[in-house]
């Protein structure tokens, strides 16, 4: 008996690494939900939470879903660009949108910043500016 119990330890113990190891290693390839795709997400947790709900609120739900599928490579829909300013937007690794805040007319080829993460143009990555947070973004 000993045996079947360590076994069940280890299968156990390699599950739990290679959920882990998904859970560090950002994904290759990130798929961005469309508006209908992310409100069915959002309706079924939503219905899964049924009476909590209520108590926790839209926000919160849509934070924890937002992070859980970032966490995946399943991004929100991106927000509507600013107006007046440059539209390029790049999502981080939590799922959260960054807007470009350079003027809508400024050089492109130069790559889009936001004041705390630059990105060259037509990438989905980003680096942190000199003063910004000291982690990159891929």
């Amino acid at each position: 008996m000993p045996a079947q119990s360590t076994t069940a330890e280890v299968v156990d113990l390699d599950q739990r690494r290679a959920v882990l190891a998904a859970v560090e290693a950002p994904p290759s390839a990130r798929r961005v939900l469309t508006e209908g795709e992310f409100d069915a997400a959002y309706r079924a947790a939503r219905a899964e939470l049924g009476l909590h709900a209520r108590r926790l609120g839209t926000y919160t739900i849509e934070a924890a879903l937002t992070s859980a599928l970032a966490a995946v490579g399943i991004l929100p829909p991106p927000p509507d660009p600013e107006p007046d300013q440059c539209a390029a937007q790049f999502a981080d690794l939590a799922g959260e949108w960054h807007q470009c805040a350079e003027d809508a007319d400024h050089d492109q080829a130069e790559g889009h910043s936001d004041g705390e993460w630059s990105w060259p143009h037509g990438e989905t990555y980003a680096v942190p500016e000199p003063d910004g947070p000291a982690e990159a973004q891929q």
